[in-house]
Parts: C-alpha cells; sequence; structure tokens
C-alpha cells in the first residue's frame, strides 16, 4: 500500500473535508470557496481585507504551516508584526471545489482586456485610475502544496507592473472559467449574497461595504454581476512610505561630519584618491552580522528611528586632476556595497577571467573623472569595519535565516546613501596636493548616483528617498524577489536552496511563481524591493519630485539577474529600451522558456523600443535600458565594468546630464562611442 506523504497527510486535516473532484456530468458544479468563517485559511479568498484590522493589520495565525516550517514562520510572523495592508506586487489566491480547466484562464496580455476571465481590478472610488485592469499571471494548481491549498487558482501581479499603494482592489473570476467538463463555474452562497447586496454569514460588518463598494465599482467598469463568481476585496499597503518618511526625517537633522580632512592616498593619471572616515547613524537593532535575529529597524513610540550606534564608515572620495568649476565638481556617489571588491570605485575596473584587474586605478572614479566628476563611496551596513565576522557581504546582506534584516540591510544601505549625498553637500577641502586640483567642494545639482548588483538594488530605494540625486546608472539592475528566487543563476541558483528550506526538494515538488510562499515572501521584503520604488523615479513622481534620468545597462546574458528580474526594474521604473534587443540573439535564453524577452512585454508599462541616439524620451527624462552582449570574459552582470562602450555610453550621459543643467537639454545615450557635442 502506497501511503501519502505525512506533509500532504497534515495538509488535508488542516484543511479539514473539501467537495470531491468533479469527475462526471452528475456531480455538482464547480464553485469558488467563499466561507468568511474561514474554516481553513485559503476556504475563503486570500488576500481579502476580512483578514485585516483597522488599523490594516492582517492576521495570518491560521496560514497553512504544519508541520512548521521555520522559514515560513519566519515571514508569517514578519507580516503579522509589520505589515499594514496587503502586497502590491504578490498574488491572490482562490480555493475552487474542483478543478478548473486551466485552457479557459486568460494569459498575460488578456487579463489587461474587457472579456478577461479572470481580472485584478482597482475598484477605490477616490482612484483616478478607477476600472483599470492590471496584468497578471493566472494559473491553476491541482496541488497548492503543503503551504497552499488543493485546486488552487492563482493571480500573481505582472512583475513591474505593482498595484498603487493603499488602493482597493479586486480579484474576479467569472463564469468564463470553466471546470473540467466544460461547465461553467458557479456562484457558492457567499457571492450569491453578495450579488444581492445581502451580508454573507461570518463576514464582518467593514468587509461587507468595502465588497459592496468593490461590485458596484466593477459594474461601473463594465463588469456584469451575474458573471462574478468568484470575489477577493482588499487594500494594498504602502511599502515606500517608511524608508521615505524616515529618511526625511534623518536627513533634516544633526547629520554626521567626516572624522578629518581627507587625506592624499593615491594619484592616477586623471584623479586622485583622498580618504578619511565618518560615523553614519546606524537604526539596525540588536548585534550586526544579525544572522539570526535583529537586525529591524529601531522604532519609538512614536515610529520615528532610533539610533543604535554610530558606525564607523570609511569613505573614498576620487578628484579630477583639474580645477573644479565655479559651482563645485559634479558629483557621481557609488554605492560600494555590490560593486566588487572592498574599494570598487577606485579599483573595479577590467578584470581577466579570474577575477584579477588588468589595470590599477581603472574603476568607475577614471570614467568619472574623464568627465569632470568626482567621485564618492562609503561603506555600508555590512562593509569595512561594519563586517565584524568578516563573511561574504552578499550574503550577510541577503541572509535567509533571518527575513527581517534582509528588508532593513537594504532600507540602511539606502538611507546612508541619502546621508551621504547631505554630508558631502557641505564638504570643503584642500586638494592642492593633487595635480590640477585645488580646493574642493561638490555641486549640490549635479549629483549622479552609481550601483552595480547589491548597489543597483538600493539604488532605487535611494533615489525615491533623495529627490537630490539627479541621475543614476544601473549595472546588473532588476526588481523582484519572486523573479529572482525564481531565476537567479549565479553567484547560486537560488530556487534549489528555497526548495530545500521549505521541504520540497525530499518531496520532488517544483518550486512555481503560484505558490503563495513566494507571495509571503513578496509581502515580507516589499519595502525593501526597487520594484514598488520603480514608479516614483520616472512613470509617476511624487510630491512635485522631477522625473529622474536613468541609465541601466544590462548584460546578455547576465546570469544573476536573468531577463525576466531586469524587466521587472524596465517595467516598473518605465524605462525605454535604447538600442536593439539582444536577448533573441543569444540560444541560452532563446532555448529558455521561462525568460520573456524585454520587447515582449515593455508594452505594459507603455515602453518603447527607440533608436539610438536617445535623450529625453519619458516626459523629458532620459530613461532607458540598453542591453550589450557579454565580453565572453566574464558574466555578462559586469558589462558596466567590463564594456569599453558601456563606459562611454555612462560616460556621455553623465556630461550630458551635468552640461545640460544649463542649456535645458536633457541627457544622452549616444549611437557611438564618441558624445557628441549638440547634447550639450
Amino acid at each position: 500500500m502506497v501511503r501519502p506523504p505525512p506533509a500532504l497527510l497534515a495538509l488535508a486535516l488542516a484543511l479539514g473535508p473539501l467537495p470531491a473532484c468533479s469527475s462526471t456530468p452528475t456531480d455538482p458544479p464547480c464553485s469558488v470557496l467563499m466561507d468568511f468563517a474561514r474554516p481553513s485559511f485559503f476556504g475563503a479568498p486570500f488576500p481579502s481585507d476580512d483578514l485585516a484590522a483597522p488599523d490594516g493589520r492582517v492576521s495570518l495565525e491560521r496560514y497553512p504551516n504544519v508541520p512548521a516550517n521555520p522559514f515560513v514562520t519566519q515571514l508569517t510572523r514578519l507580516l503579522s508584526r509589520d505589515a499594514r495592508g496587503f502586497a502590491t506586487t504578490g498574488g491572490v489566491f482562490f480555493s475552487t471545489s474542483s478543478p478548473v480547466d486551466p485552457g479557459s484562464l486568460p494569459g498575460l496580455a488578456a487579463t489587461t482586456t474587457p472579456t478577461t476571465t479572470v481580472a485584478l481590478i482597482d475598484v477605490d472610488a477616490a482612484s483616478p485610475e478607477l476600472g483599470r485592469r492590471w496584468p497578471a499571471h493566472v494559473a491553476f494548481e491541482a496541488d497548492g502544496g503543503p503551504f497552499g491549498a488543493p485546486n488552487l487558482l492563482s493571480i500573481v501581479p505582472l512583475q513591474g507592473a505593482p498595484l498603487p499603494a493603499r488602493r482597493l482592489m479586486a480579484a474576479v473570476v467569472t463564469r468564463g472559467v470553466r471546470d473540467t467538463l466544460g461547465r461553467a463555474l458557479e456562484p457558492g452562497a457567499a457571492m450569491v449574497a453578495l450579488r444581492r447586496r445581502e451580508r454573507p454569514s461570518s463576514m464582518p460588518d467593514a468587509s461587507f461595504e468595502r465588497y459592496t463598494k468593490a461590485l458596484d465599482a466593477l459594474v461601473r467598469a463594465g463588469v456584469t454581476a451575474e458573471d462574478v463568481v468568484g470575489l477577493a476585496v482588499f487594500t494594498t499597503g504602502d511599502p515606500t512610505g517608511e524608508l521615505i518618511a524616515a529618511t526625511r526625517a534623518v536627513t533634516a537633522g544633526a547629520l554626521p561630519t567626516v572624522d578629518a580632512p581627507p587625506k592624499l592616498a593615491e594619484v592616477f593619471d586623471g584623479y586622485c584618491v583622498y580618504t578619511t572616515s565618518l560615523s553614519m547613524p546606524d537604526f539596525q537593532s540588536g548585534a550586526p552580522p544579525f544572522a539570526s535575529e535583529g537586525g529591524t529597524w529601531a522604532l519609538d513610540g512614536a515610529g520615528a528611528l532610533v539610533v543604535q550606534r554610530r558606525a564607523a564608515s570609511r569613505l573614498v572620495l576620487t578628484i579630477p586632476r583639474a580645477a573644479p568649476p565655479a559651482t563645485g565638481y559634479p558629483l557621481g556617489i557609488m554605492i560600494r556595497t555590490g560593486g566588487g571588491g572592498d574599494r570598487p570605485l577606485v579599483d573595479r575596473g577590467v578584470q581577466d577571467a579570474k577575477g584579477a584587474p588588468r589595470e590599477a586605478g581603472a574603476g568607475p572614479a577614471r570614467e568619472l573623472a574623464l568627465v569632470g566628476f568626482a567621485g564618492a563611496s562609503a561603506d555600508g551596513p555590512h562593509g569595512g569595519p561594519r563586517n565584524v565576522s568578516n563573511g561574504d557581504e552578499q550574503f550577510l546582506m541577503f541572509n535567509v535565516e533571518n527575513i527581517a534584516a534582509i528588508r532593513d540591510n537594504v532600507r540602511q544601505t539606502a538611507l546612508e546613501t541619502a546621508v551621504l549625498e547631505r554630508v558631502l553637500e557641505g564638504l570643503t577641502f584642500d586638494a592642492s596636493a593633487c595635480p590640477g586640483a585645488g580646493v574642493v567642494r561638490f555641486d549640490a545639482r549635479r549629483v549622479a548616483l552609481l550601483g552595480h548588483s547589491m548597489g543597483a538594488t538600493v539604488a532605487p530605494l535611494a533615489l525615491a528617498a533623495e529627490p537630490r540625486f539627479g541621475a543614476a546608472v544601473l549595472g546588473g539592475a532588476g526588481a523582484s524577489w519572486i523573479e529572482n528566487l525564481l531565476h537567479k543563476r549565479k553567484p547560486l541558483a537560488v530556487r534549489p536552496l528555497v526548495e530545500i528550506l521549505l521541504g520540497y526538494a525530499s518531496a520532488e515538488r517544483r518550486l512555481v511563481r503560484a505558490d503563495p510562499v513566494l507571495t509571503l515572501v513578496q509581502w515580507a521584503l516589499e519595502p525593501a524591493d526597487p520594484l514598488v520604488y520603480g514608479p516614483r523615479l520616472v512613470r509617476a513622481p511624487t510630491d512635485g519630485e522631477p522625473r529622474r534620468h536613468v541609465l541601466v545597462q544590462q548584460g546578455i546574458v547576465d546570469r544573476y539577474i536573468m531577463p525576466t528580474i531586469a524587466n521587472a526594474l524596465t517595467l516598473s521604473t518605465g524605462l525605454d529600451l535604447a538600442g536593439a534587443p539582444l536577448e533573441s540573439t543569444v540560444a541560452e535564453l532563446r532555448d529558455d522558456a521561462e525568460q520573456t524577452p524585454l520587447v515582449d512585454v515593455l508594452a505594459f508599462s507603455g515602453g518603447r523600443a527607440l533608436p539610438l541616439p536617445v535623450a529625453g524620451n519619458a516626459g523629458g527624462a532620459t530613461a532607458v535600458v540598453r542591453q550589450y552582449p557579454e565580453d565572453g570574459v566574464q558574466d555578462g552582470h559586469e558589462i558596466m565594468f567590463q564594456s569599453e562602450l558601456a563606459k562611454a555610453d555612462y560616460r556621455c550621459f553623465l556630461l550630458s546630464f551635468a552640461r545640460g543643467l544649463d542649456t535645458g537639454r536633457a541627457p544622452v545615450v549616444p549611437d557611438a562611442t564618441t558624445c557628441p557635442a549638440s547634447s550639450w
């Protein structure tokens, strides 16, 4: 006798009895489970506002996790404590009484059309986008797994099209969805009551009011109420709000100062290196490196950050060997983490196949100096003297044993990047020991941000939090924790590791986008995801902030940030593709069904493929991604360091950014290695 795995037995006991699967025409039609008494967690839709308290806290006490998995327990505890409202980038899940026909579910493009059988719709009466349908991946899993439910229908927003914050949303299943016998799904008792504007048994009054308003909005959006057989109504949280507010509060207060005047350390042909240090306000609780506990921001009773330590951080400054302009040097601040090595601003130039530098001092500082920019970089939470365990910085930043610390490692780094910009605005020092230089100060109107890999993950957060960054150059950049967990291949393939954490490997179960656990991860880490900050930069800036100039440099193939991961950032930020698309030129990507070429999804963000040169393409801002072939020596992830073309592009972009502030012209991404004077 073959016994079912213990995990499935436990799941069955936790869920309780479910209707039998439909197999003959005499069986009852399939329906969506909407029992708001929730005899099981997925006995009603998730997310749904019946799970939320008036202050937005969400109850996840009954989330299926038997036997308790430590990784899932981390997630549910963190969300129960910190979440206020539901995810803007996570999935919506419905259980059905019997299997449905996957062929009756819409494809990605169809979910945005009026005839879609499943939809994710803005139903907020105060919304300027009332009635808008969001693109989403819709799937059905007969076995929703140990952390889901049988017969699980999922709607996961396209990673790159986040839902708006603090918005009432509805996920809708219509009679166009069929069971495996081809019959239309039928509404259950709760759905019938809602269509009559009657409160279903066990639904809280506040939830009923929102469901009723949602149904009214759906009718105005062209949805026939009698066609709705499943409905989830939920209010999204604001994953960006805490970082934005915290950064503004910190930068408005007393700022750190450098510990000593910067000291000349090295002289290269085009620039000099100066070093000093400063003590950054660190708000992460507990003791670094936060291996299994601590690492979360410490807040007082009013929700304000509380300094936990003043963290000694080395500061590297690079000064062109030329007299500064009257307004001071334009400045490029490079986020140190993710740049590679201890001093990437100076040292991360072209490397050979073994990772050895081919030339000293050939890092981005040299490229910056060629166009008159000074450079700056400082240690972050796990860099330099702050790396108390001498561990690998990337694994200290992204430690899966402490999900909360991952979130706040990223946010702390972003906040410190904003603080560094403010510190440097007021810094003046004598650099006459550098041949050609003199008294140094920096031009606060001409500040750009550079980030690579982890630094490119942090950069969109810092850009959103500090509007004084006018431009950004990002390499090895992507977004979405869902896509990262599924598709990252280097430095380690992540999906197999997560499958081990979840116990899937021993059960020969594969992690897929439709798994509710991935939505928990995405939701928990949204405040540290470029995906939700991207819209503030170009597509939909807020609070009167200007659109930013953004150049993303994507290597093909970047196996750290595969195309589907990169697309998430491109779409959410609202970038156009500059120059030729390259994914289809590489067999590795053509043969990978999980990787979607950017040109196939650009339309979802209103993006375009534009010929070079490009300038002012996004409401006056220059905001593009350009793809470059990898150099055959290093992975495409390193393209901003390995490719002379990529370097020429960002030099021109920064030069035209700095000069364009006086001429009124937008930065240019050129069509050749020579930067056109007409762009100035």
